[in-house]
């Protein structure tokens, strides 16, 4: 019995010791992530949605809206940048360089608007909130543009309560005077009756 116990003790220290050195090699590849985050000053899902609105905001991608049967839109993306599949390599990443040069400083500047707080750091519900105000922006325009200005309208196309469009209409209206302070593109213009 008490050989038995021995054993059985025996395979739980090392079983831990397994774990415990599995648990070292993975802290370097972990402390390299850590720290990538703090060099980049957001989560890594804050700096792929803000890369995504950067690229529209140069132009390498554009946005469309479809008007459904009730009157709302949906919105799609297409990217304007997709390379010939029959060019060199060397002509795809000359592309790539071309349009991370235009990107890279929008980001710098979607960074700046998405930290709400001002600590320096963008959290992936950051930068969420900031796509979701310049996506608004984006589509509130194209319905002023084509079926006008009035409240109803809007709520309509965004299948939202009038009381709602003022609330998003008032979050826009202050990330365009940020965006303005800071010096940065203006965002497209919408002002409902």
């Amino acid at each position: 019995m008490a050989l038995r116990l021995f054993f059985f003790y025996l395979a739980i220290l090392l079983g831990a010791g397994q774990l415990q050195a599995q648990e070292n090699q993975d802290l370097p590849e972990l402390r390299e992530y850590i720290q990538l985050i703090r060099e980049t000053g957001m989560t890594e899902l804050a700096q792929s949605t803000l890369r995504h609105t950067a690229s529209i905001r140069v132009g390498a991608s554009e946005v469309f809206f479809l008007r459904d049967s009730l009157g709302s839109y949906n919105m799609g993306y297409r990217s304007l940048t997709c390379p010939n599949p029959e060019a060199d390599a060397a002509a795809v990443e000359a592309m790539k360089r071309e349009w991370k040069e235009k990107t890279d400083p929008e980001v710098s500047n979607l960074r700046w608007l998405a930290d709400a707080d001002s600590s320096g750091f963008v959290t992936t519900a950051e930068a969420m909130e900031l796509r979701r105000l310049i996506e608004f922006g984006y589509k509130a325009a194209h319905v002023v543009s084509e079926e006008g200005r009035d409240m109803k309208t809007l709520c309509q196309a965004f299948n939202c309560k009038e009381e709602n469009m003022r609330l998003l209409l008032d979050a826009y209206g202050r990330l365009q005077e940020k965006a303005k302070k800071g010096k940065i593109a203006p965002f497209p213009e919408v002002a409902a009756q």
